[in-house]
């Protein structure tokens, strides 16, 4: 579950946004939450929702928002190869 999750900065950086636009949008419920003691995460389905519907803030010439949620993946999946490789266990 934890791989579907993503903090507000990374949320922010996702959809070429400010984090007070990240806020704002929780505020209005237009993000679910998840509160892992203080650290809020913000589901991945919910930035890729907001993506669809168009509430992307993409800047003219930045990387578009689902390109960086693919770069944000494979980040995170080369990061559980090398946990593999050097004998560390998925979970935790």
């Amino acid at each position: 579950m934890a791989d579907n999750l993503v903090t507000q900065l990374e949320a922010a950086d996702l959809l070429s946004c400010s984090l007070s636009t990240i806020q704002r949008l929780r505020q209005s419920k237009q993000l679910r939450t998840v509160n892992i003691g203080r650290s809020v995460r913000i589901p991945i389905e919910d930035i890729e929702w907001l993506n669809r519907q168009g509430l992307s803030c993409t800047r003219a010439g930045g990387t578009s928002s689902m390109q960086k949620m693919e770069d944000l993946k494979e980040h995170r999946f080369g990061q559980k190869i090398r946990r593999l490789r050097n004998g560390a266990s998925l979970v935790g």
